[in-house]
């Protein structure tokens, strides 16, 4: 039995970057995923290479496929239509919250341009290495970052030997008979810390948070202007606060220059389905310089 097949190209272009359009683009797209947009329910990630095409019998919903990608951020046309994408199925959920669907992701190798986003999020180059965005029917983006997993415990093993640290030292201050009592408040402080860790493998951010505040009650609101007890507290304090700090980090997509530079450099495409008055054979860029 034969079967026609269909073949549909979408394509990125490459972006010129001037005073009013978009910065060069060294985006490199890598897979997508298509959820509730007309007949498809969720795709999965679809992975890519530098060409690639899909290949089925009519109406099995290759256009579905392609048809969200290319609305990602279309080069012309490709406004988000209720009435053909929303699926029916989920009209009414959907026309009532669109901003709750989304109906692609897209995940792109950030190329050059990594280094520069790593910067402006405060993350390794590696973490910025891929970018994922997300478009939803009121169309509103999504910009995360896949690479950002932040811990989400801390060893205990490491607090414990901070504080441990912190208190041989403060033991072992000569601060004078002034600060006495302020150093003898510190280390049974620091000691009855260390001992609540016993039994205990991870700490999450609200115990480091607790413990941040612990030390932090132990430094007099006028301290004196020369004092090793409280320059190591607030050494110990710190080293929590930037510890918990690490557990709550937010995704640099939520950063909003990062999300502006990924948005600026996102590849631009073309859907062109009206292939009927073509060459058996076309050159992809030849019709997109055309389009223009």
């Amino acid at each position: 039995m034969h079967h026609d097949t269909e073949i549909i190209a979408a394509t990125q272009v490459k972006q010129t970057g001037t005073a009013t359009t978009p910065k060069q683009n060294s985006f490199r797209l890598l897979r997508y995923r298509v959820t509730n947009f007309r007949s498809v329910t969720d795709s999965g990630f679809l992975d890519l290479d530098h060409v690639t095409a899909l290949i089925g019998v009519n109406e099995s919903g290759k256009t579905n496929l392609l048809l969200p990608l290319w609305k990602l951020n279309p080069a012309s046309s490709g406004a988000i239509d209720p009435m053909s994408d929303y699926p029916k199925a989920m009209f009414g959920a959907i026309r009532k919250d669109p901003a709750s669907f989304q109906f692609v992701q897209a995940e792109f190798e950030t190329g050059e341009a990594a280094a520069e986003l790593a910067e402006l999020g405060k993350v390794p180059v590696e973490i910025a290495a891929v970018v994922s965005v997300g478009r939803h029917f009121d169309g509103s983006y999504t910009v995360t970052f896949p690479l950002h997993r932040p811990p989400a415990a801390e060893d205990r093993a490491m607090v414990g030997a901070s504080i441990r640290r912190t208190a041989g030292i403060v033991r072992l201050a000569n601060d004078g008979a002034a600060q006495a009592e302020l150093r003898s408040r510190a280390i049974d402080t620091l000691n009855a810390m260390e001992a609540s860790l016993d039994g205990v493998e991870h700490l999450t951010a609200n115990d480091l948070i607790r413990m941040r505040d612990r030390v932090a009650g132990l430094i007099p609101e006028d301290p004196p202007a020369v004092s090793q007890v409280v320059a190591e507290l607030r050494a110990l304090r710190k080293d929590l606060g930037q510890r918990m700090a690490n557990l709550l980090k937010p995704d640099p997509g939520q950063n909003d220059a990062v999300r502006k530079a990924v948005l600026e450099r996102m590849p631009v495409f073309v859907f062109y389905s009206n292939y009927g008055n073509l060459d058996s054979e076309i050159y992809l860029p030849h019709v997109v310089e055309n389009m223009k």
